[in-house]
C-alpha cells in the first residue's frame, strides 16, 4: 500500500459554556473538514467531511483520527457520497478511520454513502473504541454507481470492516467483503435481488430489548426495504437493511436516528444542512 495520500486528525472538547469545539486539528489534503456549526441547543457540533480530490481511486490511502473527549457531542456526516473510482489491476484504495470516544460523549457518525463504481477495488476500515458511558450512532451505506449504464455490480471489490470496542474490549466486529467478479450477488443469502446495503450500529449502556422492539416496529412500516434490529449484545443494536431505493434508505435511517436520540439523548432528529 502506498503513503499516506490525505490525512485527518481531530480532537474534540466541550467548553465550560456547554459546547463542543475543536481542540486540536491537522489535515493533509486533499482530506478537509467544514467549520462546526450548532444545530441543537446541548452544545452539539455538526461537522461535514471534505474529500478535495472529488473521490477516491486506486492506490489512495486516507487516514482519518478523531477523538471525542469526555462530556463533548459531536455528529459527523459528509458533503456528499464517497464515490470510488477505477482502478488500476492491482491498486487498491484504503480508507482508516479510528474513532476514540470518551465517558459520556457522544459520537454521531452519519457520513454519505460510499458508491464503488466500474472496475473500482477498495477497502475500509473504521475502528471505534468506546467507553462504558459513551453513545454512538454510526452507520455504514453502499449503493452502486450508474445502474443506467450496467454498473450495478461492476466494482472489482468492496470491502468495508467496522470494529466496536467497550473499554478496550472488542463488542462487535463485521466484515462486508463484496467481490461480484467471485460471487452471484443478488442470489440467496447475499444481496437477494437488492442493490444497496446498510449496516447502523447503536451503542448505549442503557440500550435494552423495549427499544430494539421499537426499532423493529419502524423496519416494519418501511416499504420496498428488508430490514431488521438485533441487540447484538449489551449495549449494542444493530440493524442491516437490503433496499434498492436510496432516498427511502436514508429516510429510513433518519427514522432511527431520531428514535435514539429521543430514547437516549433527549432530543429529536433533525434535518441535517449540507453544502
Amino acid at each position: 500500500m502506498a503513503k499516506i495520500k490525505g490525512e485527518l486528525r481531530l480532537t474534540f472538547r466541550k467548553r465550560s459554556s456547554g459546547k463542543t469545539y475543536i481542540a486540536k486539528q491537522f489535515y493533509k489534503l486533499p482530506l478537509q473538514i467544514t467549520i462546526p456549526y450548532y444545530q441543537d441547543d446541548d452544545g452539539t457540533a455538526f461537522l461535514m467531511l471534505l474529500n478535495m480530490g472529488g473521490g477516491v481511486f486506486g492506490g489512495d490511502h486516507y487516514r482519518t483520527d478523531i477523538t471525542v473527549e469526555d462530556d463533548a457531542r459531536v455528529l459527523i456526516t459528509s458533503v456528499s457520497a464517497t464515490k470510488i473510482y477505477k482502478a488500476l489491476e492491482g491498486l487498491s484504495s484504503l480508507q482508516e478511520n479510528e474513532f476514540r470516544v470518551g465517558e459520556n460523549a457522544v459520537l454521531e457518525y452519519m457520513p454519505e454513502c460510499c458508491i464503488p463504481y466500474r472496475d473500482s477495488d477498495s477497502c475500509q476500515k473504521t475502528v471505534f473504541r468506546l467507553r462504558r458511558s459513551s453513545f454512538l450512532f454510526a452507520t455504514d451505506f453502499v449503493t452502486p454507481g450508474r445502474l443506467d449504464m450496467g454498473e450495478k455490480f461492476s466494482y472489482r471489490k468492496y470491502v468495508s470492516d467496522f470494529r466496536i470496542y467497550v473499554d478496550d474490549r472488542l463488542i462487535a466486529t463485521e466484515r462486508a467483503n463484496l467481490r461480484p467478479e467471485d460471487t452471484e450477488m443478488e442470489g440467496t443469502g447475499i444481496m437477494e435481488g437488492h442493490h444497496d446495503y446498510v449496516s447502523v450500529f447503536i451503542y448505549c449502556d442503557a440500550m435494552n430489548d423495549g427499544f430494539v422492539k421499537k426499532l423493529n416496529d419502524i423496519c416494519g412500516e418501511a416499504e420496498d426495504i428488508r430490514c431488521g434490529a438485533s441487540l447484538i449484545c449489551d449495549g449494542l443494536a444493530a440493524v442491516k437493511m437490503l433496499g434498492n431505493d436510496a432516498d427511502r434508505i436514508n429516510a429510513l435511517i433518519k427514522s432511527l436516528w431520531h428514535e435514539a436520540r429521543m430514547e437516549f439523548l433527549g432530543k429529536p432528529g433533525v434535518g441535517l444542512r449540507k453544502m
